[in-house]
């Protein structure tokens, strides 16, 4: 890292122009990808998806959602002359559709109890997407198809998620939400510096990560498929981890000019240690997404490859660019202040401030502390595993409009919200008429469905859709009883009443977003193991210590830094809480902030892993390592910084050896 200091200090103006260059570049490369990203969450391999596939190729349509058609009265509907005809009115309105309802198929599972609503499933042609759908031709030619006096609605999942997200049908402005993630951190970035150039800094260098990340991505485009989830993480998780690595090397460019030295020392030092810090970091969060390639769905191994760049560029910026910055403006890295010295620098003193009093306290109370550290992960640990990984209920999406309008109107009268994700069992082969009665009549008799029906317009010569209704919701947990039942009871005894020339298979959103799941957990400990023993490798060879990999790195990196000087466990690790303590909160309030941008995008699913995202980093910033780092560590005592020489020489740097006991504790001065 000298030598590349050294490097870039007599390369600097050819340095900066080549960024500028290609960055310059990068924002071109952005307005290419539009047209460019895979929008589809496939799942190859599974039965599923593969039968779905199967019936979209046969029919032309199902892989986008149901638009469920919804109509009223006040006396038994299917008495009322028009109702028929208005559904089929409904599903010309969008050619191509397929339709099913009481008057097409005489099956009562389209109506509600008391006859008075009656429902339609219209399945539209083309692929899913984030641009959503548009209801309203169908919701117009419903209404004015309708006999008189009868209420009409037209809902279903993706009518649910436009309304939810404030009837917006395209998908959230990863350029609005840069600029959102921007002005947070500009926020942070005054109260943390409180001087122009210090703020600038940061967000050049996340304006560059990003923009040459979007030119990798491009041509990887080119290459593979890529998810359009990569382009969110790019814009905004790039944001935060670019800020996070400048503020690191900013913190300490400062801190040695504060002591004294000169731009090109305090850049060199820089380099050694909060570059090198960099580097680790940025490599642990790189096999972390790229770890996702492990999983056998597309949309995450392309995630995994994409988002991988996101580190990788944004370390590159920080020790190439952001270093030859620095040392051009030198100490003038403090000037033009619009924040009182007073607010920004008082922390920045190891020996002042409210972390080194919060660091006397862990090391005067460590066990109390711990132990409170341990409980909340322990809470949190325990419901976090009652969680249902699914997409979201109907039930819980917000907002008002026809859609929810048209929910409320089933749900009031008893019809399950299963009606909105229905299952398809796919029959395939040498079928008659007689055969689709029997899976209707089999599958209706199972515990869990609430009606089932065999539409003739669902069928080709060789492939024929039982659809089915689960008696709860599509994404409750009750519904995956009731798959298991279908798939583990109700089709083997269906395969051998039809005979081997007859290919039965459940399909349909709800069986398809169970195995989305299965194939995402179903290798996740694995790919954790894998992700943990690589990173665990990595920071034992950078900390030169068999515990320290355990915990978190850039408070790790001044602890061991100032155990080298002390050798003393509690000095070192109060000296790096109190000098790290403000940069830690700093670079977790920017990185939060990105997150948590996410959560204003229209969607549910989105604003969940905004918010989750957001809630994580928090977590981590105040519980691990405000608590149980600081803590651990000083029980662990003189163990912490253990590395046996044959570990040493398979990680091919310098042992660690266990040291007899720790030094005496050093007196820092009193509190100011």
């Amino acid at each position: 890292m000298t030598r590349l200091a050294h490097t870039i200090i007599r390369r600097r103006r050819l340095v900066i122009a080549l960024w500028i260059a290609m960055t310059a570049f990068g924002a071109f490369s952005a307005g290419q990808l539009a047209d460019r990203w895979y929008q589809e969450f496939s799942v190859p391999g599974y039965p599923a998806y593969e039968a779905n596939q199967r019936s979209v190729q046969a029919l032309g349509n199902g892989r986008v959602g149901p638009f469920v058609a919804v109509q009223r009265a006040e006396g038994d509907i299917t008495k009322i002359d028009g109702v028929g005809e208005a559904f089929e009115r409904a599903a010309d309105a969008t050619p191509g559709a397929r339709m099913s309802s009481y008057f097409s198929t005489g099956d009562e599972a389209s109506l509600s109890q008391d006859r008075r609503v009656a429902f339609a499933e219209i399945f539209p042609p083309g692929q899913p997407s984030f641009e959503g759908v548009n209801l309203e031709p169908t919701r117009n030619a419903l209404n004015a198809a309708a006999p008189a006096g009868v209420a009409t609605y037209v809902t279903g999942i993706d009518g649910l998620y436009a309304e939810a997200a404030g009837g917006e049908q395209e998908g959230p402005s990863v350029l609005v939400e840069t600029i959102i993630g921007r002005l947070g951190a500009l926020v942070i970035l005054l109260f943390t510096f409180g001087a122009l150039p210090a703020i600038a800094m940061p967000l050049a260098v996340a304006a560059a990560s990003i923009l040459n990340t979007f030119t990798l991505i491009w041509l990887l485009t080119y290459v593979t498929d890529v998810s359009i989830i990569v382009q969110f993480l790019v814009a905004l998780v790039g944001l935060g981890v670019a800020i996070d690595y400048a503020l690191l090397m900013i913190f300490r460019f400062r801190e040695e000019l504060r002591h004294g030295a000169d731009r090109e020392s305090a850049l060199v030092e820089t380099m050694r240690h909060a570059g090198r810090s960099v580097i680790v970091s940025g490599s642990t969060v790189a096999v972390g997404l790229l770890s996702l390639i492990a999983l056998p769905l597309p949309v995450l191994r392309s995630t995994g490859i994409g988002g991988m760049l996101i580190p990788a560029v944004s370390v590159l910026t920080s020790i190439t660019l952001l270093p030859a910055l620095l040392y051009i403006l030198g100490r003038r890295i403090n000037s033009l202040r619009v924040m009182p010295r007073r607010i920004v620098e008082g922390s920045d003193d190891p020996e002042r401030g409210l972390w080194n009093r919060w660091a006397r306290l862990v090391m005067r109370r460590p066990v109390p502390v711990a132990a409170a550290g341990t409980l909340i992960v322990a809470v949190l640990v325990f419901f976090g595993v009652q969680m249902n990984p699914s997409d979201a209920q109907a039930k819980d999406f917000p907002g008002a409009g026809d859609a929810h309008d048209g929910f409320a109107v089933l749900r009031d009268a008893g019809v399950t919200a299963g009606v909105l994700k229905p299952f398809q069992i796919v029959v395939e082969g040498e079928y008659t008429p007689a055969d689709l009665r029997a899976v209707e009549r089999r599958v209706e008799e199972t515990a869990g469905v609430s009606g089932a029906a065999a539409p003739e317009s669902y069928r080709t010569s060789r492939l024929a859709l039982v659809e089915a209704f689960s008696s709860a919701d599509g994404s409750a947990k009750e519904t995956r009883r009731t798959i298991e039942r279908l798939k583990e009871e109700t089709l083997p005894a269906l395969r051998g009443d039809l005979g081997a020339g007859t290919r039965v298979t459940l399909a349909g959103y709800p069986p398809e977003d169970r195995e989305f799941v299965r194939a995402m957990y179903g290798t996740f400990p694995y790919v954790l193991l894998f992700v943990v023993v690589i990173t665990y490798l990595l920071l034992m060879r950078a900390f030169r210590s068999v515990l320290l990999p355990l915990k978190e790195v850039f408070m790790l990196t001044r602890m061991r830094e100032a155990y080298d000087e002390t050798r003393d466990t509690v000095a070192a690790v109060s000296l790096g809480l109190a000098r790290t303590g403000k940069l830690v909160t700093s670079a977790a309030l920017v990185l939060m902030f990105a997150f948590f941008v996410l959560s204003t995008s229209p969607g549910t699913d989105t604003k969940q892993f905004g918010i989750g995202l957001a809630a994580g980093i928090i977590f981590d910033a105040t519980v691990i390592r405000a608590l149980l780092v600081p803590a651990i560590m000083r029980l662990m005592g003189r163990w912490n910084w253990w590395l046996p020489a044959s570990l040493a020489r398979v990680l091919r740097t310098r042992s660690s050896p266990l040291p007899e006991s720790d030094a005496p504790v050093p007196q820092l001065n009193p509190v100011g």
